[in-house]
């Protein structure tokens, strides 16, 4: 697998992530509306990693569900919003390194 993230699209939802995030406990629909979009995401998450277990290419020491739940957590809106804001990273800047940071971590390397 040459790359997890191949296409941002944090970028176009940071905005609203953020109104999400801020609202949610306040506004039993809102904090259900954010929570139904993680779970959509949580979901597409677990079944690239079963792919890539399926494929054989899932490293050592990790199971489907542990290193579904990593690639979930890491690529919240939060760290997308971080990276890009407080640190300056351009999206390019956080699909090559969080790529290569999940690549390097639950990949089988060699």
């Amino acid at each position: 697998m040459r790359c997890l993230l191949g296409r941002v699209a944090w970028c176009l939802k940071a905005p609203l992530a953020r109104i999400l995030e801020a609202h949610q406990f306040h506004d039993p629909a809102v904090s259900a509306a954010l929570r139904n979009r993680l779970e959509f995401r949580r979901v597409a998450h677990r079944a690239i990693i079963a792919r890539i277990a399926g494929d054989g290419d899932l490293a050592s020491g990790w199971t489907v569900d542990t290193a579904a739940d990593l690639f979930y957590a890491v690529t919240l809106p939060s760290p997308w919003m971080e990276l890009t804001g407080t640190c300056g990273w351009t999206a390019s800047q956080y699909a090559k390194y969080m790529s290569q940071l999940l690549r390097d971590a639950l990949i089988v390397q060699g």
